[in-house]
């Protein structure tokens, strides 16, 4: 039976059964691990010997078996590393690596009798031991290679129908047959920090199922790439995370505020936004709506990542040049954003008849919602997404300088005030100058009268010229004639003045 779950040889796939993706249907490609979602994690750093009372949350049950992952480090000559124990004797299991020699070692009680495998029974003894050194194997060990070397090791042990299998770094590296009974009311401890203070254990996670070895080997590796080459920015725990933030905004005032804060800190850190702030914080609201929506929705975890994912990638490609555009190296039209966004959706979507070629994630209804969603706020503001993200405005820089500027003085007093009057030339202290002004008027009232008729006709035209002819010569004779009257009579007086001094 335990040849059957496992394969006889080693680095033969083991033949689970087939992973449900979709929903109502099964698919032929197990579960990616960047979908796999944790019956429990501590995703970052590990507390110190920190009792968590599960409850049923964790147990282990022989049928379903069970996967615990982690990172490990410790050096060599500082005793065991760190520990993940349920319970304890007479009833419960204790996860260590390192153990006391170093490698990945599991205890169950009650004890009964640990059968090595034939492929652990043939191996070479644990790699890193010194030379002529007896390698030591402790009563618990499953695995063969040395964690105590100060690096950072991915380690994982499977359970599955009475064997439970070790891994380092993403490979086998030992198995043991081992009777594991179920332990509900037990407690799960963790020692993460040995006595010098060294962190011991990051990224704990455990599942409630047995995961293969491609499963683990992408856990190790990191990955959150998809088979259909999607990369996700959000795993399937970071969902929850930023809903249990969000939730707290809807605390009281102080709390709201700093809830909402920390959602968006969250958001962006995961996401990893960059450029200046109004593009930050526009992808920022487009993505916190988007978590809200899939909560709305009733979305799981693990579909709302796939999507933050399609969204992401759909951001991305706006940046690309566009295939179609008349103008070269014109953005992505909204169409070819569409279509990209429509591909994507499919590709992950679970539809009747294309379950073989499809990562089915999504049913139709979801499709339906999400693409209502999507509609209705990114290729509705298309042209305003578009400008704010890829034609950004200059950065305005606004500087505040202190001038010290003098008091105005106060106006004079209008009551001591004088009105000013300009003083006018009299007409007869000028020669002629009656004659002339006289003449002047006519010529402005002539001018002002001929004006007014505005008849755009060559008849009109030469009738205004003639009158302005007329007029010019009568002023002209008018004024020759009184400047020949003074200056007769200021002859005659300038006579009159010499013959009497003579």
């Amino acid at each position: 039976q335990a040849s059957r779950a496992w394969g006889s040889r080693a680095g033969e796939r083991p033949q689970w059964p087939e992973v449900s993706i979709g929903c109502g249907s099964m698919a032929p490609t197990p579960l990616p691990a960047a979908l796999l979602e944790p019956a429990w994690t501590w995703p970052g750093e590990v507390p110190d010997k920190v009792p968590v009372d599960l409850g049923r949350a964790f147990d282990v049950r022989s049928s379903a078996g069970f996967s615990i992952c982690a990172r490990v480090r410790r050096s060599r000559g500082n005793g065991p590393g760190a520990a993940l124990q349920k319970g304890g004797p007479p009833l419960g299991w204790r996860f260590e690596a390192p153990s006391d020699s170093g490698v990945v070692a599991f205890a169950v009680w009650p004890q009964g009798e640990a059968r090595t495998s034939e492929v652990d029974a043939m191996a070479e003894p644990a790699s890193g031991t010194l030379e002529g050194e007896a390698p030591h194997r402790g009563e618990h060990d499953v695995g063969r290679t040395r964690l105590d070397d100060g690096d950072w090791h991915h380690v994982a042990v499977v359970f599955c129908e009475g064997e439970l299998r070790a891994f380092v770094d993403g490979q086998r590296d030992g198995e043991v047959s081992l009777d594991v009974q179920d332990e509900a009311s037990g407690e799960v401890s963790v020692v993460s920090r040995g006595d010098d203070g060294m962190e011991l254990l990051r990224e704990l996670l455990g599942f409630s199922e047995a995961l293969d070895d491609a499963q683990v080997s992408e856990l190790a590796a990191g990955s959150r790439t998809l088979p259909t080459g999607l990369y996700l920015p959000f795993s399937p725990a970071d969902v929850p995370r930023f809903w249990r933030l969000h939730s707290r905004s809807s605390l009281p005032e102080g709390d709201a505020e700093r809830g909402d804060q920390d959602a968006r800190e969250f958001l962006v850190g995961v996401l990893g936004c960059t450029g200046n702030e109004l593009q930050v914080e526009a992808l920022c609201d487009f993505f916190f709506d988007l978590l809200e929506t899939a909560q709305s929705i009733s979305l799981t975890p693990r579909k709302t990542a796939v999507f933050v994912g399609i969204m992401q990638a759909v951001f991305a490609l706006m940046h690309s040049r566009s295939k179609v555009s008349k103008v070269v190296g014109e953005p992505q039209t909204l169409s070819e954003v569409f279509l990209r966004f429509r591909n994507l959706l499919l590709s992950h979507a679970l539809l009747p008849g294309d379950e073989a070629r499809r990562l089915g994630i999504f049913s139709s209804a979801e499709v339906r919602l999400l693409t209502d969603f999507v509609a209705s706020s990114l290729f509705a503001h298309f042209l305003l997404y578009q400008s704010v993200l890829l034609c950004p405005l200059p950065q305005v820089t606004v500087r505040r300088l202190e001038a010290v500027l003098e008091r105005p003085r106060p106006p004079p007093e209008l009551r001591r005030g004088k009105l000013l009057q300009q003083a006018q030339p009299e007409a007869d202290e000028v020669p002629g100058g009656n004659a002339q002004a006289t003449g002047n008027r006519e010529l402005s009232a002539a001018v002002t009268a001929d004006a007014e008729d505005t008849r755009p006709t060559e008849e009109g035209q030469a009738s205004l010229a003639e009158h302005l002819d007329m007029h010019l010569s009568e002023a002209a004779a008018a004024a020759e004639a009184q400047l020949e009257a003074a200056i007769k009579e200021r002859d005659k007086a300038l006579d009159g003045k010499v013959g009497a001094s003579a």
